[in-house]
């Protein structure tokens, strides 16, 4: 597999254990998306830009935001330079509703690094 191939298969990673653990994304075809920056640098982040929703009983509470900055080597390995995994209330006043989903994001957290490892 090639350095471009492991990009696209790391993105689409991602984008396959989010519709696993959130569903089917709902405004946008998806979660994950792969940018060429610079020759071999690729960065894989969140689709959409303020993050995505996640829900708890049918409303936006918080707002998960990822960024993965690769880089294909010279033996033609992916190899991730930087990456942030952010998770951020829905709105300024969300910051009970926050403590209260940290258990869940807690877990999704860890199973995207189980997952990607």
């Amino acid at each position: 597999m090639g350095g471009e191939d492991t990009a696209v298969f790391f993105a689409e990673r991602i984008e396959s254990l989010l519709r696993r653990v959130l569903g089917q994304p709902d405004m946008h075809g998806s979660y994950a998306q792969l940018y060429e920056t610079e020759g071999a640098r690729k960065t894989v982040i969140s689709h959409v830009g303020s993050g995505i929703t996640l829900t708890g009983e049918g409303k936006g509470v918080l707002r998960l935001q990822f960024s993965y900055e690769c880089e294909i080597n010279a033996h033609g390995y992916l190899t991730i330079e930087k990456s942030s995994i952010r998770i951020l209330p829905q709105n300024e006043g969300g910051i009970s509703e926050l403590l209260s989903f940290i258990m869940i994001i807690s877990v999704i957290i860890m199973v995207m690094f189980q997952q990607l490892t």
